[in-house]
This record gives C-alpha cells, sequence and structure tokens, in this order.
C-alpha cells in the first residue's frame, strides 16, 4: 500500500524469540547461587541455604535434652557438664548465624559475614581450651566425617559443582545447591563427634581426659 506521499509503505514481519531469562541469582558467589531468591518468603533471600541450616539447632537442642534426660538436676553428675551444654550452646549458634548470613540480603555481607564466623571460630576455640579438651577424643571416623564435608564445601566455594548444579536448577526451575548439602553435612557431622566426646568423657568419669573439668 502506498502513503500520503506516494511512497511505498513496507510492512515488515519480525520473528523474534525471547530467550528464558536467566535465573535471579541472589548473590554471584557459588556458594550463595540460588534460582529464585525471595521465592518462599519477602524477608528470606535465599530459602534452602537459610532453612539447611536447622540441622544444627534442631541437633543441638537434641543433644541438650539427651544431657538433661541423662543427667538430670540437681547433680547433673556428668563431668564435663557445662563444658557440653557450652558446646551445644554454640553449636546452635552456628546455625543461627549462618541462617541470618543466608537470609538477608547481599548488600549487608560485611556484617552478616561476621555474624556467621563469630559463631564458628568460638566453637574452633573452644574444642581447643575447654577443660574437657573434645580434641583429646579423637578418632579416625571424625577425620573421614570432618574431610568429606569440607570436601563439599570446597567443591561448592571453587563452583566445580555449584556452576553445574546452578544450570541444572535453572532449567529444572530448582533452588537446590551444594552449600545447603554442605549444611546439613556439617550440622550432622557436628552432632556426631559431641555425642562421641559426651559418651566417651562420661564414661570415663573425668580420668581419661588430661584435665578434670572444675566448671561442673
Amino acid at each position: 500500500m502506498s502513503d500520503r506521499t506516494g511512497q511505498r509503505s513496507i510492512k515488515t514481519h519480525t520473528h523474534t524469540r525471547t530467550a528464558s531469562p536467566a535465573p535471579s541469582v541472589c548473590c554471584i558467589h557459588g556458594r550463595r547461587a540460588e534460582s529464585n531468591p525471595y521465592s518462599w518468603s519477602p524477608y528470606i533471600c535465599e530459602t534452602h541455604n537459610t532453612l539447611s541450616n536447622l540441622p544444627f539447632i534442631v541437633l543441638a537442642v537434641v543433644l541438650a535434652g539427651a544431657l538433661h534426660w541423662n543427667y538430670p538436676a540437681p547433680t547433673h553428675n556428668h563431668p564435663y557438664w557445662n563444658d557440653c551444654m557450652t558446646l551445644c550452646l554454640v553449636m546452635g549458634g552456628v546455625g543461627i548465624g549462618s541462617g541470618i548470613h543466608h537470609a538477608t540480603p547481599h548488600s549487608l555481607d560485611p556484617i552478616t559475614i561476621i555474624i556467621d564466623y563469630i559463631p564458628i571460630v568460638s566453637q574452633l576455640y573452644l574444642f581447643a581450651t575447654l577443660p574437657l579438651q573434645p580434641l583429646h577424643y579423637f578418632t579416625a571416623w571424625w577425620g573421614v566425617a570432618i574431610l568429606t564435608s569440607l570436601f563439599v564445601l570446597s567443591c561448592d566455594h571453587i563452583a566445580l559443582l555449584s556452576e553445574a548444579v546452578t544450570r541444572f536448577n535453572a532449567d529444572m526451575n530448582l533452588s537446590i545447591n551444594t552449600h545447603s548439602v554442605w549444611h546439613v553435612m556439617a550440622a550432622v557431622t557436628n552432632f556426631m563427634i559431641l555425642a562421641d566426646v559426651f559418651i566417651r568423657s562420661a564414661a570415663a568419669g573425668g580420668d581419661d581426659a588430661p584435665h578434670s573439668s572444675s566448671l561442673h
């Protein structure tokens, strides 16, 4: 058809292919990859990385409950009662600190990373300094469990697995990543090691460890 100037107007049809949007990632690092940030709640940035910290809290409560059940008040006759309860408290704190870090936006990382690391560093410090001396009870299976958990963490941080998993999640519309797996594995490993220490130190009656606790 012709327009008013006599020039021929040609109507063209373009077929555009709209690419599927890339998965929204709350934070750029593999350790915090999340296919759908804030998908479950406007208050939780990384749903799975946050909820996967619950085992730390739940298992810490289980350990503390077992101590209360087996060594009831008022005597609490476990030779390292206070030390054991302190480790339970800090284990729960690890889950809370990590949960805060992953639930909050990337812009708060400088603060939330500190919140995340304080309980972890505190637990390592207590392992080395408490009168209970948990490292005194170290066995080979501890090493296997710890190394296995750290392998998953290292794979996540260097993105050997996370990038592949993130791509798979984008295709399948999922939100699971190796960092969530690390949280669960670390919580279970922590639980098993502390349970082992609590049981063996109680059986030893304080004589098996180099020093006797002055806190009970």
